[in-house]
């Protein structure tokens, strides 16, 4: 029974393993270990971060709980990073990268690890010393091939489930690559429905705020602070800026839209 269920682990481990390709240069608010505080880790709770704390490293975008979280980050990024790009610990010692849940962790040596899901995170702690020892060496190979880092556009979210009403946020078990960032769906349907029509999907602006950029500024906005318009996902950086941007909707997109224009290539 037991061979039975590694060899199923094993097998679900190939069946989702990313056929990752270049990240493309892109104007995607890519936000790395989806939205969550790495600081937060350290402390036994890991809590989402928002835009108001944000730092940047290595080109990716991290966001904090608070202003102290951001700067221990700023000062020790590479402790707070987790090992192998954020890749599913297990999954990288057996030779593949997949992407990872990150409330599926542990800290190991002040190190943190994610992994795949709690039933593959189970398999990893039996030969804790052993895996971590593979992954280290897997990872010479691995890190080149494809995306270094493990990038999962607007924090996780299923970008379908928004046109129905109620985002929800996706599952490892249903992902697809587009332009170098893996998205993340809570259904198979889901999925496909953004494979054909990906663009549909999207949010405007790359998943930055949109009252940010109506006013030519690039912030990361908050994935649940939302609004679909024509067909067209908006994010916004929290409730009250949303508030300000309700009061004149088309007026503002239509600032952005000529604002976009001019800063989408440009960093935050």
């Amino acid at each position: 029974m037991k061979t039975l269920r590694i060899t199923m682990i094993a097998y679900a481990i190939l069946a989702i393993a990313s056929l990752a390709i270049a990240r493309e240069d892109e104007p995607i608010s890519t936000v790395g270990a989806e939205g969550y505080d790495l600081v937060s880790y350290h402390n036994g709770n890991p809590l989402k971060g928002n835009g108001n704390h944000v730092a940047e490293y290595n080109g990716i975008t991290y966001v904090f709980s608070n202003d102290d979280n951001r700067d221990q980050f700023q000062n020790s990024p590479d402790r707070y990073l987790p090992q192998f790009g954020g890749y599913c610990a297990y999954g990288v010692a057996s030779g593949y990268k997949v992407v990872a849940d990150p409330t599926v962790w542990k800290i190991v040596d002040d190190k943190l690890y994610f992994n795949f899901n709690k039933q593959v995170q189970s398999e990893w702690v039996q030969k804790l010393d052993k895996n971590i020892q593979q992954a280290d060496k897997n990872w010479e190979n691995l890190k080149d091939k494809g995306a270094p880092i493990s990038l999962v556009g607007d924090q996780g979210y299923d970008l379908v489930s928004y046109h129905t009403g109620k985002p929800q946020h996706g599952s490892t078990e249903y992902h697809t690559n587009y332009k170098g960032i893996t998205y993340l769906f809570t259904t198979n349907a889901n999925k496909q429905t953004f494979v054909n029509d990906p663009e549909k999907y999207l949010p405007a602006y790359g998943g930055y705020c949109a009252y940010g950029i109506s006013v030519g500024q690039k912030f990361v906005a908050d994935p649940t602070v939302w609004e679909v318009v024509d067909g067209k996902l908006y994010l916004n950086l929290d409730k009250k800026i949303q508030n300000i941007w309700s009061k004149d909707i088309p007026g503002n997109i239509q600032k952005a839209n000529t604002e976009w224009n001019q800063i989408s290539e440009q960093s935050m």
